[in-house]
């Protein structure tokens, strides 16, 4: 079976020997039948020793498949089909694709842990020494839960003299302190301020 290709070009060769006609008037070609396809007609050389050269250039326009190859020869007025032979129609080089289905990736359906850190508590107040003994004018303790209970900064409040200002009058009305007690707590708070930021 003879092969042919829609990429490239083959030379089909063959010898040919004509007797009672001269090979120079002869004449041989190649005929290519193609099953629903219109055939194909490639004309050949032969040399004076009857060596037969025929050029099938790359068959670009036709389907690949199969059909019959048959090759003539024409001496002087005289016709011959000398040869035939199944062939195929071929590609020559072939690249072939295909599609890797790539696994999906597992969903990471575990629940997202969000770590939120418990702000410290007023690091001023916690410099507060309350362990030690308090005296009955000492309100220092007392303040520092006033302070926790309505949820006060006492860092920026201390950043703002109006701020701080109405924290202690809200503060002395109260607890019906006097200007006495509430300059120490002042002088107290101020301290522990200044600690801190040091």
């Amino acid at each position: 079976m003879q092969k042919f290709y829609r990429d490239k070009t083959k030379i089909f060769e063959c010898d040919i020997s004509v007797e009672g006609a001269k090979l120079n008037e002869t004449q041989a070609r190649l005929v290519l039948e193609f099953p629903n396809q219109r055939n194909l007609l490639f004309y050949g050389n032969i040399d004076s020793n009857g060596k037969c050269e025929i050029t099938v250039p790359p068959l670009k326009e036709m389907d690949e498949g199969e059909g019959t190859a048959k090759l003539e020869v024409i001496a002087e007025t005289t016709y011959f089909e000398s040869w035939k032979d199944d062939f195929v129609l071929d590609t020559s080089k072939k690249v072939t694709v295909e599609m890797v289905e790539k696994k999906a990736q597992p969903i990471d359906d575990t629940p997202k842990i969000r770590v939120v850190t418990k702000p410290k508590e007023d690091s001023i107040l916690e410099s507060i020494d309350t362990t030690k003994e308090l005296g009955e004018d000492d309100k220092l303790l007392d303040f520092k839960k006033y302070i926790k209970t309505n949820k006060i900064n006492l860092t920026e409040t201390i950043k703002s003299k109006e701020k701080y200002l109405q924290l202690l009058v809200n503060y002395k009305k109260k607890n019906s302190l006097n200007k006495n007690n509430i300059m120490e707590l002042h002088d107290e708070i101020v301290s522990q301020h200044k600690k801190h930021l040091i």
